[in-house]
């Protein structure tokens, strides 16, 4: 029995030396990548920067959800991307942007930050040139400031205005036994409508034509200048027209050049004043970035914190991507406490959540503006519901023209599993209680009229805090 145990345990020790090894490694390897991350690039005179936009981008560099184990390279931030790009501006080795744009989703006034950057590097006098096999609506946006739009021959270009197409499931619902019990504060609080109608509340189509309608105006607008398209013939064929192929989109403008990639390159060494059998040297933006010195003075006396607030507002520690409450109380309070801070801009980009965590980082921005600290909010694609409340605690508040912002209701849903569990599965329930709530608000039984009554009133409640919150009569 001893020589046994001796080897079982030998074999343990062997197998949890061998995965700490394995781990070992794996961490290396992972510093190791994040090191190399962060080198210098050499930026060789006449180059042209690449940009994909192929993922979508976070508002503050790798603040994004990621595999600890997949080693990926930095995921550069807006507020990164534009300070890159501008850097670009003055930097002689770079003499322009090839543009390259993927059909991924972006907020549109992400969309139009970056645009404003791209419009200041093309008045700085360096060219940007845009090339695609085919241009999505958002893409062709950030395209058209281009100094040369190339198309490839097969491509074409989506351009047929914006919609919202809104799911509804309440009769899915009701079909396999399932009820929301849904209550809400504030007429135009759609959020919980797919779940107790079947279509659009008249309220809820009024607030999406206005803000698409918005959009739209400023859309046209900026592709109106850059193109020298008149706004109406933009809305003409928006509203009526499918550009059906390459041909058509030159003709109308929208483009200026059909070409293949080879075609592209060749306009590329003709600006750069090179031969035509040279290699053009090209850097992404993502190794740009890693080239690009931060020169921000941190040992300054009086300092200007900035705090990105992006994402889902959650309870409790969150992770990245996520505007956690016991992460960002930590940080403001910080913030209010360090005697160099005198002034904490918050950028918003967030569509809400948590009722609780908005309160309590309310709280901490309004003790540091108590406090006589400055507190500025900058918009960003969202700043809804909680994102707005937070935002509620500034002394000012800054939008981009692009910003959704707003939806100041409250609601709370409740699911009612009864008729799915009696009707349809057979499975009842029998209770022993001690209270006439003791086995309130479970799904199983369902809500009495009095819990509704309850629930009903802790919305109201919590909407008439909102209000008072951010609501306040001028000081």
């Amino acid at each position: 029995m001893n020589q046994f145990l001796k080897f079982v345990l030998a074999s343990c020790l062997g197998v949890t030396l061998a995965i700490g090894a394995i781990f070992g490694i794996l961490i290396l390897v992972g510093i190791s990548a994040g090191s190399s991350s962060q080198k210098s690039v050499d930026v060789k005179p006449n180059t042209v920067l690449e940009l994909n936009f192929d993922q979508n981008i976070p508002e503050l560099t790798n603040n994004t959800k990621r595999d600890p184990f997949a080693f990926e390279e930095d995921i550069v931030g807006l507020q990164d991307m534009v300070r890159t790009i501008k850097k670009a501006e003055s930097d002689k080795n770079i003499k322009g942007i090839l543009i390259k744009p993927e059909s991924v989703g972006r907020g549109i006034a992400t969309s139009a930050v970056l645009r404003d950057a791209l419009k200041e590097f093309k008045n700085s006098g360096k060219f940007i040139i845009a090339y695609s096999k085919w241009y999505s609506q958002g893409d062709y946006y950030m395209a058209s400031v281009a100094d040369e739009v190339y198309l490839h021959p097969m491509g074409s270009v989506d351009f047929r205005g914006f919609v919202a197409v809104v799911p509804f499931f309440k009769e899915a619902m009701d079909k396999i036994g399932v009820k929301y019990d849904v209550f809400y504060a504030g007429d135009f609080k759609s959020a919980t409508e797919p779940f107790r109608r079947n279509d659009m509340s008249p309220q809820n189509k009024l607030q999406l034509r206005e803000f698409l309608e918005e959009m739209n105006g400023l859309f046209l607008a900026e592709i109106g200048t850059s193109r020298n398209i008149p706004v109406a013939t933009l809305d003409s064929i928006s509203s009526h027209t499918i550009i059906q192929n390459a041909e058509m989109a030159k003709r109308i403008r929208f483009i200026d050049k059909i070409g293949y990639r080879d075609e592209v390159l060749a306009d590329l060494r003709d600006r750069l004043g090179m031969e035509e059998d040279e290699d053009i040297k090209s850097i992404s933006l993502d190794d740009y970035f890693a080239s690009v010195k931060d020169d921000t003075d941190f040992n300054t006396k009086d300092k200007v914190a900035v705090v990105y607030a992006e994402g889902e507002i959650v309870d409790g520690k969150g992770e990245e991507g996520q505007v956690a409450d016991e992460k960002y109380v930590k940080i403001i309070e910080k913030l209010r406490t360090d005697d160099k801070v005198k002034a904490i801009v918050l950028r918003v980009n967030s569509p809400g959540g948590s009722a609780m965590a908005s309160e309590n980082i309310w709280r901490e921005l309004t003790l540091a503006r108590d406090q006589g600290i400055k507190v500025v909010v900058s918009m960003g694609d969202y700043a809804a519901s909680g994102g707005y409340y937070i935002s509620c605690a500034s002394d000012s508040i800054f939008a981009e023209a692009e910003s959704l912002t707003g939806s100041i209701g409250v609601f709370n849903m409740f699911p009612d599993v009864s008729e799915l569990m009696n009707d349809k599965l057979g499975i009842s329930f029998d209770t022993v209680k001690t209270g006439e709530y003791s086995a309130g608000f479970n799904p199983v039984l369902g809500l009495s009229d009095k819990e509704g009554e309850f629930m009903q009133n802790f919305v109201d409640e919590m909407y008439e805090t909102f209000l008072k919150e951010c609501l306040r009569p001028e000081e």
